[in-house]
């Protein structure tokens, strides 16, 4: 169970078909709600990124590929429920979207793409 949260794009997806790259929403499914993760929501866990910030993970990772990257979405709600979170995890007040982490390449991508 888990809370579900709207997905924010621009007009075209860099998420290299990550798990957002289709749906409207997705379920964070370490915060508590009513909602379960399906094939339109899929399962999302809100976590600490690097230095002293706040992103949105896919449950599911594949395997032997690099990632998960910020594929140029973001997910937000206006339910408190989802600020605490985020407040719990940076210390301090937060009100906004959040960076989805769901692009994923494969190791001579992510080389090729790192020169």
């Amino acid at each position: 169970m888990g809370l579900n949260i709207s997905v924010y794009r621009n007009g075209s997806d860099c998420t290299n078909g990550g798990a957002s790259a289709n749906c409207k929403t997705i379920c964070v499914v370490n915060i508590p709600g009513p909602f379960k993760p399906d094939h339109n929501k899929p399962a999302f866990k809100l976590v600490e990124g690097n230095l002293g910030t706040v992103v949105l993970k896919p449950l599911y990772e594949p395997k032997n590929m690099m990632g998960p990257h910020m594929g140029g979405n973001y997910g937000g709600t206006s339910d408190s429920r989802f600020d605490e979170a985020v407040e719990k995890i940076l210390g301090h007040s937060f009100y906004g979207a959040i960076p989805i982490h769901d692009r994923f390449d494969s190791w001579e991508a992510y080389d090729y793409l790192s020169r």
